[in-house]
């Protein structure tokens, strides 16, 4: 009998477990070509040069608290709110909970980790972890974008809006950012709930403002060889962050800006968005 009741608790438990888990709703981006960075930009942002990459879901809205509180058991956030985006995750943060959502969804994590073997290629001095990472990109579970992958979404992938912010040239439609969220001696300043705004030409929301989101890439000068899928430069000190946040001029939201930061690093600022690959799309 106490046998029968553990195995209908195990049961229960198991059946809620499933039925909390999120479903992160996701938007096909058609692979296609598109100049990447901006001659008129800052000198990190040239040379404009054309890209290549395969077809790929991403993520509608940044993950949120209530998100990454399903798959990771707690909320790092400063600014609370369930539907307001995580915040407060390094990248280290954002590859685990990638390998969770995986896992919760029965699919393959992308990432192999290693949490004892120092990264040789992690040349930052102010990492603490510098765990050593890898990549499957065959996998089917969920990562982060790379640079090329977030720039091509954000820019409305092969409709290619051409806008200054991703969805609009007028960054007060699509974006929280410092002059509407910014204001510290306001109670309400910080992030938003997400999709508030307007979104892009794929019906993605927040690409611009709220939090920056995490990149697989090292921050580097852009490689003109690698054309087809690019990754990134194999070593760094910094991993790219793109879309600036709720506390960012508006002159450093635009599409092409690109920003960076030691991947151990935490703020109220860096939040998460995933893809997937398209397979046999």
């Amino acid at each position: 009998m106490i046998k029968k009741i553990f195995l209908l608790f195990i049961s229960l438990s198991v059946t809620r477990l499933y039925a909390d888990m999120p479903d992160i709703e996701m938007i096909f981006v058609k692979g296609g070509n598109f100049l990447m960075g901006n001659e008129n930009g800052r000198a990190d942002e040239k040379p404009q040069h054309r890209v290549c990459v395969d077809s790929f879901y991403i993520s509608k809205y940044e993950i949120t608290q209530k998100e990454w509180q399903a798959v990771m058991g707690n909320n790092p956030s400063y600014f609370v709110g369930e539907n307001h985006p995580v915040e407060k995750v390094n990248w280290y943060d954002a590859i685990e909970f990638c390998n969770a959502y995986s896992k919760m969804k029965n699919m393959e994590p992308c990432y192999k980790i290693d949490r004892d073997t120092k990264d040789e290629m992690n040349l930052s001095r102010k990492d603490k972890y510098r765990w050593t990472v890898t990549c499957d990109w065959n996998a089917n579970g969920y990562r982060l974008p790379t640079e090329a992958e977030w720039e091509y979404a954000a820019g409305g992938g092969n409709k290619k809006s051409n806008t200054i912010f991703s969805g609009s040239n007028n960054i007060n439609e699509v974006a929280w950012f410092l002059n509407n969220a910014g204001d510290e001696s306001s109670p309400d300043h910080g992030p938003r709930d997400v999709g508030l705004k307007k979104p892009n030409a794929l019906g993605i929301y927040d690409m611009t403002g709220n939090v920056w989101e995490w990149c697989w890439d090292w921050y580097g000068s852009y490689d003109k060889k690698k054309l087809n899928n690019p990754r990134g430069i194999p070593y760094g000190t910094e991993k790219i962050r793109r879309g600036g946040s709720w506390h960012v001029k508006i002159k450093r939201s635009t599409i092409t800006t690109r920003n960076f930061r030691s991947p151990g690093h935490r703020s109220t600022h860096y939040g998460i968005r995933l893809v997937r690959q398209a397979h046999n799309k």
